[in-house]
């Protein structure tokens, strides 16, 4: 009895402490993310700006960046208090409890909710299906869904070894062109993406179950624009993948293993993540969605780059086109 017994107690009680943790990060009772809100948001812009109207940054690692287009947005409108309150390796789930919090703090005027079409619907739900995961990253992929805090800190992980290993891409610093064009990419197999396996691809599509986790996306952030006061405005900004740009970009990733089909790559129109966005009946009517990926397409060249090369996030000029995009939306509604 004692050998069934003792299992199920610890069991028991690593689940009950596993949940107390998560309900503190959900909550941000306890911050995982120390450091992170200060680093982001200079003391010269909470307080001498306290009186100006407040423009609300929320998102991921895209926007949670002291070089990011949010800091060239403060050289642009210095008539606004811009509070940037991004966390990396966050999706909706989180920000729907750490941006009321925020709301009800700043009571913004503009909200900008940054939506990264690569990351989003995978921080709902991690790929447990034959299409997008075998069957060990299945398993990991299911805890890590239902306990969040556990994915951060796999995220903070992975980022050490990268620092360790020198292969952190971090920086927003433009590409030098010359000697990326040099850089051997080195072709990998399928399985070194078993985790993300067709992420991209099933995400900007909406295929196998990534269209139920857009409706819990879109519905999620209808609860918290719901949260924003009267006459204000929010403006819901894609980030696009690189993958949505051009061939360049889609080469490079397959040569490092990731798999895109003939339906990705040659996809006509809207595609069908940025059309639900769009179509969605937000009870907030202030609501605009700003997909940069046309400015994008425009700008990048051969000779000015908008990505990184290694690592699929956008770079300096990059950021400069999605503050360029963002702060016309901006500049309209005052």
């Amino acid at each position: 009895m004692n050998l069934i017994y003792k299992p199920l107690k610890y069991l028991f009680i690593a689940s009950v402490i596993l949940g107390l943790i998560e309900v503190l990060y959900i909550n941000r009772i306890i911050n995982f993310h120390s450091g992170t809100f200060s680093d982001l948001n200079p003391v010269s812009e909470m307080t001498a700006k306290k009186d100006l109207p407040v423009i609300l940054v929320l998102g991921d690692e895209v926007s949670a960046n002291p070089d990011s287009y949010v800091a060239m947005l403060r050289a642009k409108h210095p008539g606004y208090k811009i509070v940037n309150g991004a966390v990396p390796n966050s999706g909706i789930i989180e920000m729907e409890n750490f941006g009321e919090k925020l709301i009800k703090e700043h009571n913004p005027d503009i909200l900008i909710f940054q939506v990264n079409p690569a990351n989003d619907l995978y921080d709902i739900r991690k790929g447990t299906d034959r299409s997008e995961a075998g069957l060990l990253s299945g398993i990991t992929n299911s805890i890590t869904d239902n306990f969040k805090f556990l994915d951060y800190i796999s995220y903070k992980l992975s980022n050490s070894a990268n620092d360790l290993a020198g292969q952190s891409f971090d920086g927003l610093e433009p590409e030098n062109i010359a000697y990326a064009e040099k850089i051997n990419i080195k072709a990998l197999g399928p399985g070194s993406y078993e985790r993300q396996k067709g992420l991209t691809e099933n995400s900007t599509l909406l295929k196998t179950m990534r269209q139920t986790d857009m409706e819990t996306l879109l519905s999620r952030m209808n609860n918290l624009f719901c949260k924003m006061k009267n006459g204000s405005k929010v403006f819901v900004l894609v980030t696009p993948h690189c993958s949505w740009i051009d061939k360049y970009y889609m080469d490079n990733m397959s040569l490092a293993g990731v798999e895109l089909t003939e339906d990705f790559i040659k996809f006509p129109g809207i595609y069908p993540f940025v059309k639900a966005l769009s179509d969605y009946s937000y009870s907030n009517q202030k609501v605009k969605v700003v997909d940069p990926t046309l400015m994008l397409r425009h700008f990048d060249s051969t000779s000015k780059r908008l990505y990184k090369l290694r690592s699929n996030t956008l770079n300096r000029n990059g950021h400069e086109v999605l503050c360029s995009t963002i702060s016309g939306f901006i500049t309209l509604s005052i």
